[in-house]
């Protein structure tokens, strides 16, 4: 069993990009989500997305990282990197801009 964690919110006048990638290995099935919340947590927008070619982990969640920040230039939110938090021993998870 997993632990689950609570989605925290940013400081005021903050965007939180959270985003994750999942693999279904025996069927070969990768996907990315991001979503992206501001200090009151209203969602703002939100994708997910198959992703092809990836088989290790590592290399899909290095994907939804980058993903992430294209998404977030897309919907304009590139401002300032406010900052990246990190999970686990090396998931980064989440990015916040000002």
């Amino acid at each position: 069993m997993t632990d689950v964690q609570k989605w925290t919110a940013p400081q005021e006048g903050t965007i939180k990009v959270n985003f994750d990638g999942a693999i279904k290995a025996k069927d070969a099935i990768c996907e990315i989500g991001v979503v992206s919340k501001d200090w009151n947590a209203a969602v703002l927008g939100a994708l997910q997305t198959p992703v092809k070619d990836f088989v290790d982990p590592s290399g899909i969640e290095a994907f939804a990282a980058f993903r992430a920040l294209d998404f977030a230039k897309e919907m304009g939110f590139m401002h300032d990197i406010a900052g990246m938090g990190c999970s686990g021993d090396y998931e980064l998870n989440q990015l916040s801009f000002t």
